[in-house]
Order: structure tokens, then sequence, then C-alpha cells
């Protein structure tokens, strides 16, 4: 099959013609879409009525396209390369070479980066206490808890890196409360 083309603009206002003239239809209204002008030509009491039905029309449009692009997405990911096929505990394995670090744009090394690739990955990563064991100094304080969190009781290993610079009362708050979680959970 070659490349689909995309929906021609007529093709865009025939669909649109249909919608408006069902619900026209339904209630008993005498009027036909002829593009965007025909708004002028609803009646001023039905107004916010017209408003209301194309308003629920396009929320029920909205939700079919979502649920179609979502099952040609399954479907497309069943023909992707074997890379989803690999067992759960390989994929872990690879995931050991990310950390739990805050999502950094740029780089693409956190553990959170690839908990958006797809739900198999998602799982596995979550799944897996062995990949939430670091701690370090510039992790934000709600990350250092869901890693705490996700560890469950596997030992924390804590990076901590120190250039001297001094980085402002924010960061040293940050520093003790990542200290704080630290010690507390130390008996591992």
């Amino acid at each position: 099959m070659t490349e689909i083309k995309s929906p021609r603009k007529d093709m865009v206002s025939q669909a649109i013609s249909t919608l408006i003239d069902g619900i026209c239809q339904e209630n008993d209204c005498d009027l036909r879409f002829s593009g965007i002008e025909w708004a002028d030509a609803v009646p001023v009491g039905c107004l916010g009525s017209f408003r209301d039905k194309l308003k629920a029309v396009q929320a029920q449009m909205n939700q079919q396209i979502d649920k179609i692009t979502g099952r040609l997405a399954r479907r497309w990911n069943l023909g992707t390369p074997s890379l989803h096929k690999l067992p759960l505990e390989v994929l872990v394995m690879i995931f050991g070479e990310f950390e739990p670090s805050a999502p950094n744009p740029g780089a693409n090394t956190s553990l959170f980066d690839l908990l958006l690739v797809c739900r198999t990955w998602s799982d596995a990563i979550i799944g897996s206490p062995q990949r939430w064991e670091y701690l370090h100094q510039s992790m934000p304080h709600k990350i250092a808890k869901l890693v705490i969190d996700r560890s469950q009781l596997r030992p924390i290993s804590i990076k901590w890196l120190s250039d001297g610079v001094y980085r402002g009362p924010e960061i040293l708050l940050n520093l003790a409360n990542i200290l704080e979680l630290a010690i507390q959970n130390a008996s591992r």
C-alpha cells in the first residue's frame, strides 16, 4: 500500500455538512449546511443549542478518533522490531544503564525518559526495584522520595559530588531534604 494522503478540504467540508445536516434533521430545522456562513442563517433562539450540539459532536468525534488512533498504534506496535518482544529481565538489564535522575531533555539518560516510551517499558521499569537504587544531590526531593518508594527495601546508593561552589539556599534545602530521606532509610 502506498502512503495515505491527507483528506482534501472538500472531504472535510462534506463530513461537517453531513454532521450539521443530521443535527438539523433531528431537530426539525429546515436549514442545509453550505459552509461557515451557514451559522449566520441559524435562528437566534437556536444559536446556543446548535453550539452545544456541535461541541458534543466534536467531543464524540475526538473520542472516536482517539480510539481509532490508539488501535492503529497498537497494531503498528505488533509489527515493530523484536525489541518489544524481549523478556522483561533483559529489558531491566538494559535499563541498568539509566539512572532515576530528573528528566533532562538534552541527555536522555533518565529512567523517567524511558517511562514514556511505551507501557511495556514503563511496567518493566516501575516493577523493577533494582532500577531505583540511586540518590544524588542534584535530584529534586519529590524524585528522591519516588526513588525510595520504588526501590522497596533494596539498599540505596548515594552519589554525592561537590565542586565546592555555593549554589544558594534552595539547593541547600534540597540537599538537606535528600540527606534526611537517606538517613531515614539508612537501615537498608
